[in-house]
């Protein structure tokens, strides 16, 4: 059976001047239940701190914050669902100072405390909180495979940089030579989160470059180079794909689609 909640964002604003503000917390009303329940984020929160040029105003003032919420939820109350509300309401109707709150919004949940955990996490936990990008979830995936072959080469590949005069970039998943600089074998993924085609095109046509300055330097040979293409999910995508494949065909540098796993473990374990 739903239940109606009452829920308010905790904000902290520091300066009134500009007017600039963070979520720092969330209150929940449960007017059936006549409860209420908060959760403030850490007073070394980064999100938070450095919001505001790492400032220390709210490491100062979390405590009374949380003093104040504590003591406010653990009042027994003594009402209708109704003035329980209204109490809600009365409460959060803070227009100035420090800390503010957001205006009442309204849920009927299955679940109040499930989705009062869902509001947190999304909305302040990990609100700013810049998602993992489509290369680096490539990468993962492929120390995932090669740890599963168990194969004392595909053991052995690491990041490294590579370094020369003119050449610097670093490879996520390479052989190196034991006691020189000339990378062995490499397998570097390509995804093309860019928004617009000719990033996109840029975006490759930086990594050819890179590729093509350290082979002449002989820190790598380009044959021993194999890039993992990202899968294209739009019509524009599959045609600046094939235009980026076109490019690598033309330098002679080998690419494959990143979910070709078998040709990726081939051309690995080959050294």
């Amino acid at each position: 059976m739903k239940q109606p909640i009452l829920y308010s964002f905790v904000k902290f604003k520091p300066y009134i001047e500009t007017g600039e503000f963070v979520n720092v917390g969330l209150l929940m009303c449960e007017p059936e239940k006549r409860k209420l329940t908060y959760q403030l984020v850490a007073k070394n929160d980064k999100r938070v701190n450095n919001f505001f040029y790492r400032s220390s105003i709210f490491n100062n003032i979390r405590d009374t914050i949380n003093e104040e919420l504590q003591y406010i939820t653990s009042q027994v109350f003594n009402c209708t669902p109704q003035e329980m509300a209204t109490f809600f309401h009365h409460y959060i109707d803070v227009k100035e100072g420090i800390v503010q709150y957001s205006n009442a919004a309204i849920g009927l949940v299955d679940d109040p405390q499930a989705y009062f955990n869902d509001l947190y996490t999304k909305y302040i936990h990990l609100a700013g909180v810049k998602p993992e990008n489509q290369e680096t979830i490539m990468v993962k995936h492929f120390k995932e495979l090669f740890k599963a072959e168990d194969d004392v080469v595909l053991s052995n590949y690491r990041q490294h940089t590579v370094r020369g005069e003119l050449a610097k970039f670093t490879l996520p998943l390479a052989l190196k030579e034991e006691n020189g600089q000339e990378i062995l074998k490499a397998v570097k993924p390509l995804a093309f989160d860019q928004i617009e085609s000719p990033s996109m095109i840029e975006y490759c046509d930086n990594w050819v470059s890179k590729i093509n300055r350290a082979n002449e330097e002989g820190l790598l040979k380009k044959e021993n180079i194999l890039f993992a293409l990202d899968t294209a999910d739009t019509a524009n995508k599959i045609n600046i794909l094939n235009t980026i494949k076109k490019t690598f065909d033309n330098f002679k540098i080998q690419h494959i689609d990143w979910n070709e796993q078998n040709t990726l473990l081939e051309f690995a374990k080959n050294i």
